[in-house]
């Protein structure tokens, strides 16, 4: 049988859509999610896309990806559970897109509109843009039942994580932890790791930053040579600052206390008492002070000090507010710097700083285990 001739001027799209018209006249898809072995099925779990929004070319890599999955199960002859359309209503994306639409400012403007009406509206958005996704799922042949979609504000998508939840639990598969998180002020809420994403931006300078903690009295042996004297402290993560906890040293290394010959007293509250007006004295490790303090006039002599007991001592620091906080130093074989750090409870110094820095918060002195500081 001869081949028919090639037509030169054949439009791709059209024959594209002929194609997907002769599946739908025969059923093919409807054939295709019937089709396999259900005695040994291939759980497919489909991430459904935020319909309040136009379908993109990330879109289509993702069910591009996502379909080579599902067509090789198909091919071996196995079933495949979950090949089922979805739309995903929640999460902060959605509530930003319907605070810009009404104008609003924050959660406040939230609440002052209604929780009931807003999430009618977040319901409204939501659904926006569905025939577009379904037309988009159509022309690139991923194959999934769209007549029966779940949405996750149904009740019954819900409650199937709660069933979820409770398997975990009557599994004793759940445990309590603490975790640290990004927190938008604006919205008043957590953010997700794709939250926190969204607003990403590459390039961005993070400056490493010196700080010093003014030393308080607190009934302390070196209290009195540590009068006026304050503690210099490094961070790579400046942003935390405004929610210091503690400084953490190495117990093992040398700290000195050098004077400063120009430097002039800090402006902070209660300087006529903190400050003798006859310069800067301050406390750093003893391998970087030659380094740190290079071009500042100094002193020829330096009290040296080892960071050997676990007790506390206490300093003032100038906040963000006017009125200074009190911190403590920890003393932690968990760093192995040898420079004061600044500790707060961010989500990289957790893991050592910030967690012990708890117990100081409680009033405890030492150096701590996890299950000590957590309580469980």
């Amino acid at each position: 049988m001869p081949f028919k001739d090639v037509d030169t001027k054949l439009a791709f799209p059209a024959l594209e859509l002929s194609v997907a018209q002769w599946w739908k006249e025969r059923g093919i898809i409807k054939q295709a999610l019937e089709s396999g072995d259900q005695a040994h099925p291939f759980i497919f779990f489909e991430g459904p896309p935020t319909a309040n929004g136009r379908p993109g070319v990330h879109h289509v890599e993702a069910r591009v990806t996502k379909d080579l999955i599902v067509r090789y199960q198909r091919m071996r002859g196995r079933h495949v559970i979950g090949a089922r359309g979805g739309w995903d209503t929640h999460g902060l994306p959605v509530e930003v897109e319907v605070e810009k639409e009404l104008g609003f400012k924050g959660k406040p403007d939230i609440e002052k509109y209604g929780i009931k009406e807003f999430n009618a509206k977040c319901k409204e958005s939501v659904n926006r843009y569905v025939d577009e996704f379904e037309r988009l799922t159509d022309r690139i042949a991923f194959w999934l039942d769209l007549d029966d979609p779940y949405k996750t504000y149904n009740n019954s998508y819900i409650e199937s994580l709660w069933w979820i939840l409770r398997q975990l639990w009557d599994r004793d598969l759940l445990f309590r932890d603490y975790k640290v998180t990004m927190h938008c002020p604006r919205c008043g809420t957590t953010l997700a790791d794709a939250e926190v994403a969204l607003g990403f931006e590459e390039d961005v300078d993070d400056p490493s930053v010196w700080l010093r903690f003014r030393h308080r009295p607190s009934g302390h042996a070196l209290d009195a040579q540590l009068a006026d004297a304050a503690f210099v402290a490094w961070t790579t993560t400046p942003w935390t600052l405004p929610a210091n906890v503690a400084l953490a040293v190495n117990p093992a290394a040398a700290y000195v206390l050098v004077a400063l010959n120009s430097q002039p007293p800090l402006p902070s509250a209660g300087a006529g008492e903190l400050h003798s007006g006859e310069g800067e004295r301050v406390i750093l490790a003893e391998a970087l002070a030659e380094q740190v303090l290079e071009n500042i006039p100094r002193k020829k002599h330096w009290i040296k000090y080892a960071a050997t007991q676990p007790e506390e001592l206490e300093i003032t620091c100038k906040r963000i507010d006017p009125a200074p906080g009190t911190h403590s130093v920890l003393y932690t074989s968990a760093i192995d710097d040898i420079e004061i750090i600044h500790t707060a409870h961010n989500r990289t110094g957790f893991a050592t700083g910030a967690v012990l820095a708890a117990e100081f918060i409680k009033g405890k002195k030492g150096i701590f285990s996890m299950k000590e500081v957590l309580g469980f």
